[in-house]
């Protein structure tokens, strides 16, 4: 979010319900912001272009033209574009929305994801289903969570070539994040990237080794490019899950009881 939209925002009591004209040019700077990088970017040849989590604010009634804009873009650049957005709503914080929607070079949208783990007691909006959506693709299969989601292993254990995980972090907690979430991409076997707009974005391979990073608060260029390979691989985890973390638990549980059991034994 650029320092004019923070401003304009801070203007103002409610996002949601707060006159257009104080709030949609600043709004709008960013968006085009984004349209113009993204431009830019599939101009010099990227193929899959991704913004990050909430990369676009904006109030209910404007959402179709942010969306319309990003979807003519994605169609006059060939390119696949995935674009975050935060919908305020009217109704109140619960009916806001936190999405992402991969758009192909048609301009279709492939799908519209709703994150499934808000972060407790600071994102109040109703929490997606956590079906992570998958779509085929030139480049591989491409699947899609949003930051927090990733935190939880069962919810990424998806059948994907590359994984997109656009994220909103703050300076502290970042690095730390990403990092994380790199594991994803071993446990997994596909490329994760992960964009994050004020933290640390890097592009991972199925080994988990760093195809490309930047850090928000040490660049002033907020671009990642990154090559990643298009084709997964299948891992055990991919196969057996948390299996063999339960039959660990399983086996100390019953030697504990066993030793346990041997002491209560009479001499």
């Amino acid at each position: 979010m650029t320092d004019a939209q923070r401003a304009a925002f801070d203007r103002v009591p409610d996002i949601a319900t707060a006159p257009a004209a104080r709030v949609e040019p600043a709004m709008t700077a960013v968006e085009n912001d984004l349209l113009a990088a993204t431009r830019s970017e599939a101009a010099a040849g990227a193929k899959i272009v991704i913004w990050p989590e909430e990369a676009v604010r904006t109030q209910e009634s404007h959402a179709p033209v942010a969306v319309a804009a990003a979807r003519d873009e994605a169609r006059r650049s060939g390119i696949y574009l995935e674009i975050g957005i935060r919908v305020y709503s009217p109704a109140g914080p619960t009916h806001d929305k936190d999405e992402a929607l991969l758009i192909d070079p048609h301009g279709k949208v492939l799908w519209t994801y709703r994150k499934a783990h808000p972060i407790p007691g600071s994102e109040q909006f109703t929490p997606g289903d956590g079906r992570v959506p998958v779509a085929d693709t030139p480049y591989g299969r491409i699947a899609n969570v949003i930051c927090y989601d990733a935190d939880f292993p069962a919810m990424t254990r998806t059948r994907a070539d590359i994984m997109l995980v656009p994220s909103h972090d703050w300076k502290e907690y970042g690095s730390a994040h990403t990092e994380k979430a790199g594991l994803r991409a071993v446990e997994g076997g596909y490329s994760l990237i992960r964009q994050d707009a004020e933290g640390v974005s890097t592009a991972y391979d199925d080994e988990g080794h760093v195809l490309a990073s930047t850090d928000y608060f040490t660049t002033g260029r907020q671009i990642m490019v990154a090559y990643v390979p298009t084709h997964g691989v299948t891992t055990v985890y991919d196969r057996i899950g948390d299996t063999f973390a339960w039959l660990c638990l399983a086996c100390l549980l019953a030697l504990t009881a066993t030793a346990v059991a041997g002491r209560g034994r009479p001499s």
